[in-house]
């Protein structure tokens, strides 16, 4: 009996790699990352994530709630900040050699073009990240988004996210979401489902 096909969605941000947003804005910034959180209204970064605004309008609305942030110095330390996460390369290479369905899923703004590269080197595989799309996870428009593109199912679908949020919606809408928590224990959950060996 054949193994079942999956469309296998692999978050990027701190499950692939290293998000250094929050090092970045508190270089940028002077301030620790809890201040900025309490500051900043969460539907600024949520819509320059979905490029509903641009980055200088994101900046403008950080200083409108009173943090002031040099673009220069942060992207000097995001830049700087991006790495692989152990044993993640490794992960998103078994994934593909399973001749699964593979795509990489992301909630980030256009910075994701920095990564692509770096990304593609490793698997030549379609990125969906919001800034594209227009909607983030864990809505249902975007993973329809990916589902109508791969013509899938829920029932094929698994995603690997360091967002709890993320995996227990859609395992809300019958799909199966793997909590990351570092490559090893992805491996083995990946295994007990089939989508590995």
């Amino acid at each position: 009996m054949a193994n079942p096909q999956y469309l296998v969605a692999i978050d990027v941000m701190d499950t692939l790699i290293h998000d250094p947003w929050r090092e970045a804005l508190e270089a940028a910034t002077g301030l620790p990352h809890h201040e900025i959180g309490r500051r900043q209204d969460v539907r600024l970064w949520e819509g320059l994530e979905m490029s509903m605004i641009d980055e200088s309008a994101y900046w403008q609305g950080l200083l409108e709630h009173g943090v002031k942030a040099d673009p220069r110095k942060f992207h000097l330390a995001r830049l700087q900040g991006y790495h692989w996460l152990p044993g993640a390369k490794e992960l998103l290479q078994d994934l593909v050699a399973a001749n699964h369905t593979v795509v990489l899923a992301s909630n980030y703004p256009v910075w994701i073009e920095d990564l692509k590269p770096r990304l593609l080197a490793v698997a030549n595989v379609p990125v969906y990240a919001s800034c594209y799309i227009g909607a983030r996870k864990p809505s249902p428009a975007y993973f329809e988004h990916l589902l109508t593109r791969h013509d899938s199912d829920y029932a094929s679908m698994v995603l690997v996210d360091d967002s709890l949020a993320n995996t227990e919606a859609l395992s809300a809408l019958g799909g199966y979401g793997i909590a990351h928590v570092d490559s090893g224990t992805t491996k083995s959950r990946l295994k007990e489902l089939g989508v590995l060996r």
